[in-house]
């Protein structure tokens, strides 16, 4: 410690003087000097005291310090000669004032190094979050749309197979409950043929088979019911003509064209009818009824032979349509080749209706 300002001031100007050198110890602070009168002697006040700070040894790395305007000031230990005044140095760094009983060194407060903030982190790119956002918004997407087309297909199938289970169980009562009742007899008929010569026995055949023109012959007819007979066939000219009504001709051999349940009707009966000598197709056509038919009119008049007048034709045609809109079914039975025969059968709800049928004979 110095004993004057004067010391202090002389080891300063050496400090100025001499080149910065960097120091094996801790760094001293040097604050600025107050001016003072330089004629003026006085003694150091030896309780006034010195301000100096001292950097404490860093614990790591020191960062370096911020760019300062002024030169460093550095302080040595080391007890210099006194040097000489140099008139250039300024007259503001040292001063003595007479008036002042003692020196003071103003030292400006040191500001400690200011260390550099640390850089910020540099914030990750905003792309790859609102990548990120707007991929996972699409697989949202993505997976609504899938599930969505999930049950849109459950939903379907559900209504196709309640639609189908639906259908079959109001169908199935009714396919149960539907029979189709298969076709009743209502008749058979066969036609017997007169011997050629005499001494030979008649023939019987089914009457689908060609015979010779000209042919006599009868008609045998058997009904599963009781009930009345009607026949038309072609007279003259091949004319529709009446042949049995509920008057039969007397040469018929019959008195009415009443039939019994099973039993054999013949027409005509103790008699023959003549087929027409030119080849052709004569048609009959039968009329069964269980009750008495109150038209065709001509049905209840007496038989003449003469052909229907065409009204008469007209009521006949009306009334076979009416009856014939399904019409009867002829099977062959030829089972016993010496008594083949014509089954006729109807639809079981139309047994209790008039059954209209055709016995159709090819004669060459």
């Amino acid at each position: 410690r110095q004993s004057t300002a004067s010391e202090l001031a002389d080891e300063l100007r050496v400090g100025l003087t001499t080149a910065a050198q960097p120091a094996a110890g801790p760094v001293l602070g040097l604050a600025e000097t107050v001016t003072l009168k330089k004629d003026v002697d006085t003694k150091s006040d030896v309780n006034a005291p010195t301000v100096l700070t001292i950097d404490s040894p860093p614990t790591s790395p020191p960062s370096p310090p911020p760019a300062s305007t002024a030169a460093p000031t550095v302080v040595e230990r080391a007890k210099p000669e006194p040097p000489k005044v140099d008139p250039s140095m300024p007259a503001a760094t040292v001063a003595e004032s007479a008036a002042m009983g003692s020196t003071v060194t103003a030292v400006p407060p040191v500001q400690p190094p200011v260390r550099p903030s640390p850089q910020p982190t540099p914030a990750a790119p905003a792309a790859p979050v609102a990548a990120q956002k707007k991929k996972s918004s699409a697989g949202l997407i993505i997976g609504a749309v899938v599930l969505l087309l999930v049950v849109a297909v459950i939903a379907g199938a559900s209504i196709f197979l309640w639609n189908r289970s639906r259908t079959t169980t109001v169908n199935t009562p009714a396919s149960s409950t539907v029979t189709v009742a298969a076709p009743r007899e209502v008749s058979r008929y066969w036609l017997e043929l007169e011997p050629a010569r005499e001494g030979e026995e008649p023939a019987r055949v089914a009457g689908l088979v060609p015979i010779a023109s000209g042919q006599q012959l009868k008609f045998h007819f058997v009904f599963s019911e009781p009930g009345y007979v009607y026949i038309v066939g072609p007279g003259e000219n091949n004319q529709p003509t009446a042949f049995l009504t509920t008057k039969p001709m007397p040469e018929s051999g019959l008195t009415s064209n009443e039939v019994s349940s099973g039993s054999d009707f013949s027409f005509p009966k103790g008699n023959t009818l003549t087929l027409d000598k030119n080849p052709g197709t004569d048609v009959f056509t039968i009329i069964f009824a269980k009750t008495p038919l109150p038209s065709p009119v001509f049905l209840n008049e007496s038989v003449t032979g003469e052909p229907l007048t065409t009204v008469q034709q007209a009521e006949l045609k009306s009334f076979v349509a009416k009856y014939t809109e399904t019409p009867a079914v002829t099977e062959l039975d030829e089972s016993n080749p010496r008594a083949p025969l014509v089954r006729v059968k109807v639809p079981a709800e139309q047994a209790s209706n008039p059954i209209v049928f055709d016995i159709r004979i090819q004669h060459n």
